[in-house]
């Protein structure tokens, strides 16, 4: 009887060791996906930055491309 009760304990031992082992492992992947979550948002407003600075530069460039083309280029006043 006492051999069938110590099997019955260290099973459930172990049982409640892999149940807890679970659910340390679900809160570290919890926390991985979490960092993972704020990287991704990183990497986009990296991103949108890098649109934005060069959407700007586009900007800038055609600017002084018209300022500078304003009496040199005679197609602008309509002649061909």
């Amino acid at each position: 009887m006492s051999v069938g009760t110590n099997f019955l304990k260290t099973s459930r031992r172990s049982l409640t060791i892999v149940r807890h082992s679970l659910v340390i492992v679900r809160g570290f992947l919890a926390i991985v996906r979490s960092f993972l979550v704020i990287a991704r948002g990183f990497l986009g407003i990296l991103l949108g930055s890098a649109v934005i600075v060069r959407h700007s530069a586009v900007i800038v460039h055609r600017f002084f491309v018209t300022m500078t083309s304003y009496g040199t280029d005679v197609s602008y006043y309509g002649a061909t």
